[in-house]
């Protein structure tokens, strides 16, 4: 037989038709938000137990936050442009800025969560200004091809566990 126990709790053997294949289907639609441990293991006839495995399933069924505080759509910004805001999901695993040109047909990365160290990948305020520091992108730089007096684009992208997305775009022009 097989035995399952969520997040360490109490172990439970599947019944019903399938179960004597192996072949049973999990609940978790009464699961909370966030993190769920799964363990499994096999348990013999005579009682001993095999290797458990063990898996993680993630249950979110909200976007990640993204918003700017200090940068609006079709505003004129300078050459450094400071983004200031709030990026943040409970499951959050990562988030990019990106920046494209009239003419290019692809965005270019030019911040992201893996410039940042540790595990929370969150980006909030310190209890005073609810927004946080997201970085300075330097618009002077020629591989982004934005010209003074341009147009451009600037795209965020936040990405949770369970795969659920949050795109903020707009269009900017880099002030003369």
């Amino acid at each position: 037989r097989v035995e399952y126990s969520l997040d360490g709790g109490t172990s439970y053997t599947p019944t019903g038709k399938y179960a004597a294949n192996q072949n049973f289907n999990l609940n978790t639609s009464g699961l909370a938000e966030g993190q769920t441990n799964i363990l499994l293991r096999a348990v013999y006839n005579n009682g001993l137990t095999g290797a458990a495995s063990q898996a993680v399933i993630y249950k979110d069924t909200l976007n990640p936050t993204v918003s700017l505080s200090n940068v609006q759509d079709n505003q004129e910004v300078e050459s450094n442009l400071l983004l200031r805001g709030l990026i943040e999901d409970t499951n959050l695993v990562s988030w990019q800025v990106e920046v494209k040109d009239n003419f290019l047909s692809s965005y270019i990365e030019v911040l992201s969560s893996d410039d940042i160290s540790g595990s929370n990948k969150n980006i909030t305020g310190d209890g005073t200004d609810p927004y946080g520091t997201i970085g300075t992108i330097d618009l002077t730089n020629p591989d982004y091809h934005i010209g003074i007096g341009d147009r451009f684009y600037l795209k965020i992208t936040a990405t949770d566990a369970a795969g659920l997305q949050t795109v903020h775009t707009m269009r900017l022009t880099r002030e003369e």
